[in-house]
């Protein structure tokens, strides 16, 4: 028995463009965040071993959002790839909305990275105007 509600809107499932501007957002937040860690590792233009040693969290942090970021552009690649080969059915739209809207909701709220650890964007070091920027996506749910 299929849900009516889901059925009725099964074409508004997802947005390929809303989705790439969501990505985008996750990217400048990626791209916000290496300049913050940058800032707190770096001397003299490199990464500095007692910085990073003390700031290790924060470089965790980055190295978690870049990846969230990555596999969230990486998905919107397949999901393209699946819309011109006319393979992008509504079980892909699912997986793609649930999915994505988790990631995006997991960037801009805090990002588990153990059991006990989350790293949310302003211990990475982003401002409040990045974070509303990603958090105004309609994917953070």
């Amino acid at each position: 028995m299929s849900d009516p509600l889901i059925a009725e809107h099964s074409d508004d499932l997802i947005d390929l463009a809303d989705l790439e501007k969501a990505v985008a957002r996750a990217q400048a937040l990626v791209a916000a965040l290496t300049k913050a860690v940058a800032a707190d590792i770096c001397r003299n233009g490199q990464a500095d071993r007692a910085l990073l040693e003390k700031h290790q969290t924060k470089a965790h942090g980055l190295a978690w959002y870049a990846t969230y970021a990555e596999t969230l552009k990486e998905s919107l690649g397949w999901a393209r790839t699946l819309e011109k080969t006319g393979q992008l059915s509504r079980t892909e739209k699912l997986i793609l909305a649930i999915g994505c809207g988790e990631y995006l909701s997991q960037m801009a709220g805090g990002i588990p990275m153990s059991q006990t650890e989350i790293v949310r964007p302003g211990s990475v070091g982003a401002s409040l105007r990045i974070f509303r920027h990603l958090w105004q996506s309609r994917w953070c749910v």
